[in-house]
């Protein structure tokens, strides 16, 4: 596969992969309302554990600074991103065409259990410092969110280039 190719496959693997976690089953993403993705989408394990992103490095130490947090409170956070990513593994939160009723219910149960319990743990790690992490986090999402659409949009026009010229 010529270079040019593989860079082009690659960026259409993050730009799915990246979609799919900003963008599926958000309400209220067409009317401009404020979304809180806390709870409803894995956002410790996307800021922490996503694949080398300078942005989102530089969003950890943003954190990190605007909140006055430790490192130790750093690490855990991380360490919840990490277990929020395998507590979540293999459980589909969106009922799927091909399942019952129950069977989507009962995986909703299931994430919304580990939702809570990275909640919790988060709360009981920030202390006081939970709400400003709260609206942090809120503020923080919806800007990554528009970052990432156009970062998808610069991608998408950097490929039609790409193709135009050979």
């Amino acid at each position: 596969m010529r270079r040019g190719t593989k860079f082009v496959v690659g960026s259409i693997i993050v730009v799915m992969l990246t979609s799919l976690l900003l963008f599926s089953g958000q309400p209220g993403t067409s009317t401009g309302a404020v979304i809180d993705p806390w709870g409803n989408r894995e956002v410790l394990n996307y800021l922490f554990w996503t694949a080398y992103d300078v942005k989102l490095s530089a969003d950890i130490i943003k954190l990190q600074k605007d909140l006055g947090l430790s490192d130790a409170a750093m690490a855990e956070l991380k360490q919840y991103g990490m277990e929020e990513g395998q507590r979540l593994m293999g459980i589909e939160l969106v009922p799927d065409t091909g399942e019952t009723a129950a069977t989507a219910e009962a995986a909703n149960v299931r994430g919304a259990a580990v939702f809570a319990t990275i909640d919790e743990e988060t709360k009981e790690t920030l202390g006081i410092e939970y709400p400003a992490f709260r609206t942090w986090i809120q503020t923080w999402w919806q800007e990554e969110t528009i970052y990432r659409q156009n970062w998808i949009k610069e991608q998408e026009d950097a490929a039609n280039k790409t193709d135009a010229a050979t």
